[in-house]
């Protein structure tokens, strides 16, 4: 049996381990008509993305609704923006998107909803939310705490930590920041963060900013990347450097990141629930165009999990890996 085919056994179990602003109902309505829903990711190529795919594909079968799945293979705004007006141009009845920055992409967002077409925004958002009619994503700051006190517990309590993150103005990754330092702050007096890096997606550049940073400052005992492309570049530069005595805790469970932790260059990661949030997002917009607003929340905080080299092969923690195919 595929990964996808037994995480699919899970998915309906897993509905109710969201965290929900709101609370969603679940009493079917006769559909008059099959409408066409459209799921936008960040990237077309990241696996969170593509796991996040599968779960909305189920909900679709379910709800016997047609699924777009349309994007850019770059986390682009402008790119993304044109998806965005190429799918009004189609013509569908609700949107489902990963806004690629939280200001960029409000203006188009607006457009869509002031068509009369449903937005829901899925791990990602905006500043204003006024056009969304749902927001489904981690809780990205708890997760930054509860990554903060696994770093901090590893190295003791005590040394200088790095940031690894991506793009800023991506509302996850910021929020996962904003936990980590805070919680380094209130919590571990004795842990100070010299640095955090940018790396824009790009995995050569977070190495060579680790590097970097090793090399102005090797006492560096721990670092904390905020997402899949940041925890590998990262990786790749601790191996570079011959460094495997500092702690890296890093975001999601793509492939290349799981086979890191089991290697031993990645040491912690903070998973998400990706399928989850997909299935959610198409059961929403489902019962939106329906007209049943009523029953869908606001706002869902989907909740994490930790995975470490001795859980990792407990299925209670490898069946949130992303799954690629």
């Amino acid at each position: 049996m595929s990964k996808r085919a037994i995480l699919r056994l899970f998915l309906l179990a897993m509905v109710g381990v969201c965290l929900s602003v709101g609370q969603a109902g679940y009493a079917a309505q006769t559909q008059k008509k099959a409408f066409t829903i459209a799921l936008v990711p960040g990237q077309t190529t990241e696996p969170f993305y593509i796991s996040g795919r599968y779960g909305a594909e189920e909900a679709a079968k379910q709800y016997g609704v047609n699924l777009i799945w349309e994007g850019s293979k770059e986390w682009d705004f402008a790119a993304q923006t044109q998806v965005v007006h190429s799918l009004l141009a189609k013509g569908i009845d609700a949107l489902v998107i990963a806004p690629t920055d939280d200001k960029a992409m409000v203006r188009v967002i607006k457009e869509v909803a002031d068509a009369g077409i449903p937005v829901i925004a899925w791990d990602t958002s905006l500043v204003d939310t006024s056009a969304l009619s749902c927001e489904i994503t981690s809780d990205n700051k708890l997760g930054g705490n509860v990554a903060a006190d696994v770093l901090a517990r590893a190295i003791g309590g005590q040394g200088k930590v790095i940031i690894q993150n991506t793009n800023p103005g991506v509302t996850t990754t910021d929020d996962r920041q904003n936990g980590f330092t805070e919680a380094i702050k209130a919590k571990y007096p004795n842990i100070r963060i010299i640095n955090t890096f940018f790396c824009q997606e790009d995995q050569t550049k977070a190495a060579t900013q680790v590097q970097s940073a090793l090399l102005a400052n090797p006492d560096i005992k721990g670092i904390f990347a905020t997402c899949t492309n940041a925890t590998l570049g990262a990786a790749k530069g601790l191996e570079m450097a011959h460094r495997n005595d500092v702690v890296l805790v890093g975001y999601d469970a793509d492939p290349a990141e799981v086979e890191a932790l089991r290697k031993g260059s990645v040491d912690v990661l903070v998973v998400q629930k990706p399928l989850l949030m997909g299935y959610l997002a198409v059961e929403y917009a489902y019962r939106i165009l329906n007209g049943q607003a009523d029953y869908v929340p606001s706002k869902v905080l989907c909740s994490t999990v930790i995975a470490t080299r001795d859980n990792m092969n407990d299925q209670r923690i490898s069946k949130f890996f992303y799954p690629t195919k």
